[in-house]
């Protein structure tokens, strides 16, 4: 008998966690979708444990990133790029407030997209260490209107 009901509670363990997988297959999907469709240009950064934060390179962007820098080769891109920082001082603010304080909540900088363009962005980060290295996390917010430039006209890119 024993043995009868210890097989009934594997099989209800075992349909438990094929409902847990599903549920976290479903929360994945939906949690993607919110990164793809956010209103603001997401990004994540890594390096490894050993290297310093100067040193992330980009890992991930959501196509509103990509639109915003005019680019699909940002991954693997230096985070700290000269490329797409127009102000050396600005970029050095950036790396200072990360590395001191482990995040930047509404830093306004110019930035650079890959046709030269200058637009305003406000960046909020944070890192996040992990066994896998240092995750650097952020969004940037175009804020270009809000500075008082005409915004730049961009074709939305196409990712086919």
């Amino acid at each position: 008998m024993e043995e009868i009901d210890g097989l009934r509670e594997g099989a209800r363990l075992k349909a438990r966690i094929r409902e847990l997988e599903q549920l976290n297959q479903l929360k994945d999907a939906e949690f993607n979708n919110f990164m793809r469709n956010a209103p603001w240009g997401i990004f994540l950064a890594r390096c490894t444990a050993q290297d310093s934060i100067s040193s992330a390179r980009v890992y991930y962007v959501n196509p509103v990133l990509t639109n915003m820098f005019n680019s699909l080769d940002l991954i693997n891109q230096p985070l700290l790029s000269p490329e797409f920082w127009v102000n050396s001082v600005e970029r050095s603010r950036f790396l200072e407030e990360l590395t001191k304080s482990y995040q930047i909540s509404g830093l306004t900088v110019q930035l650079r997209d890959r046709d030269r363009n200058i637009f305003w962005g406000k960046i909020f980060a944070r890192v996040i260490p992990s066994p896998e290295g240092i995750f650097i996390f952020g969004c940037i917010v175009d804020v270009t209107v809000e500075k008082g430039d005409e915004p730049i006209q961009r074709k939305p890119i196409s990712y086919s």
